[in-house]
């Protein structure tokens, strides 16, 4: 699954930046925790983030410059692969996060047949 974000149908796509709750970081915050599963997915509206890790990503996680992040959702690759996070997402910047938990993006991509194969797939 190289590029999950166009598995989202667009519809869903919306239903999710729709239900999303905004989350502000302050420069320096920890966004999320190499080596933690994910509560969810994360949408970085404005600001700047970064990535460490002290573990080997392999190919499927490259670590992104920071501003090639914006408009996309991070955390998903690890949602669907139902693996942990690969490296830690830190606010460079002060910057605004939209946010949506697991519980409500099982439910937004159970409609989303790539997305359901996939998880047939997998288990």
């Amino acid at each position: 699954m190289s590029s999950q974000i166009s598995k989202l149908l667009e519809e869903q796509n919306q239903i999710l930046l729709k239900a999303a709750q905004q989350v502000s970081f302050h420069k320096g915050q920890v966004i999320f925790y190499e080596g933690h599963l994910p509560y969810g997915v994360y949408w970085v509206k404005n600001g700047q983030v970064c990535f460490s890790h002290q573990g080997s990503c392999d190919e499927k996680h490259d670590l992104k410059p920071p501003d090639s992040v914006r408009e996309q959702w991070l955390g998903l690759h690890e949602y669907l692969e139902s693996s942990s996070h690969c490296c830690t997402c830190v606010a460079e910047t002060d910057c605004d996060v939209l946010f949506v938990n697991r519980t409500l993006l099982h439910e937004v991509l159970q409609g989303n047949p790539e997305i359901n194969h996939f998880e047939t797939l997998k288990h």
